[in-house]
């Protein structure tokens, strides 16, 4: 019994090792991860782009699609956007815009338009 219990405990001790090794392989990897992010996102601003994608007619106007792309490397909060067709102004405020993210919203217009006859445009935004 006494040659089984040390082989047993020779097995369990190479089995803690491994995951030792593995464990701290995983944090390693993590930390440098961490740290390049760190180093090269630092600094930068939301790129936020409009986009109309479609203009449906709704029992109270014409609902306008809007695609809100960020693509930077920073999230954008309170997002302020407007969008123009004539001589009227519809206004949208999106809570956030995540970094490398779209998001849709909705301007409503009284008047029919085409996606190309909306001018877009946006006001501001925050950092979170």
């Amino acid at each position: 019994m006494a040659e089984q219990s040390a082989g047993s405990r020779i097995s369990s001790d190479a089995a803690e090792w491994i995951v030792a090794i593995v464990s701290a392989v995983l944090v390693l990897a993590l930390l440098v991860f961490l740290l390049s992010e760190a180093l090269t996102q630092t600094g930068r601003l939301p790129d936020i782009s409009l986009a109309v994608t479609e203009v449906v007619p709704t029992a109270h106007g014409y609902n306008a699609l809007v695609s809100v792309t960020n693509q930077g490397s920073a999230t954008a909060a309170e997002v302020e956007l407007a969008g123009i067709l004539g001589d009227e102004e519809s206004r949208a405020l999106l809570d956030y815009s995540p970094a490398q993210s779209v998001r849709q919203v909705s301007l409503i217009f009284t008047h029919a338009a085409t996606p190309e006859e909306i001018q877009l445009r946006v006001l501001g935004y925050t950092d979170p």
